[in-house]
């Protein structure tokens, strides 16, 4: 995982803004998905748990950073830039470094 950020990193470093957010997604999967590949969030809003709320901030940087992964007719479109990829990139790396002091990306209820 800590590589994968650093490719993210390293292409950030050297312009290649789509690979970084590319690297950064494969990150997220690793980490804050399931199984079978599904997002984490879960649950009605008003209901969901802290940790609930932390899978939908992941869930949101996979869809997005999803896009530079996947060309398709809808994301062909998609000019990435740093400032893309610097956000993309922080968040992930915050995300991670919060699971890491502790956060839980497994089942249960984390309040």
């Amino acid at each position: 995982m800590t590589d994968e950020l650093r490719k993210a990193r390293r292409a950030l470093n050297e312009g290649r803004y789509e690979d970084s957010i590319s690297s950064a997604r494969r990150v997220i999967e690793q980490l804050w998905r399931s199984p079978d590949g599904k997002s984490l969030a879960a649950g009605k809003a008003q209901l969901r748990t802290k940790l609930d709320r932390i899978y939908t901030v992941a869930d949101a940087l996979f869809q997005l950073s999803s896009a530079a992964l996947h060309a398709d007719q809808h994301t062909i479109a998609i000019s990435w830039t740093r400032r893309d990829a610097v956000l993309v990139l922080t968040a992930v790396a915050s995300l991670l470094a919060w699971q890491a002091e502790g956060g839980s990306t497994g089942s249960g209820a984390d309040s």
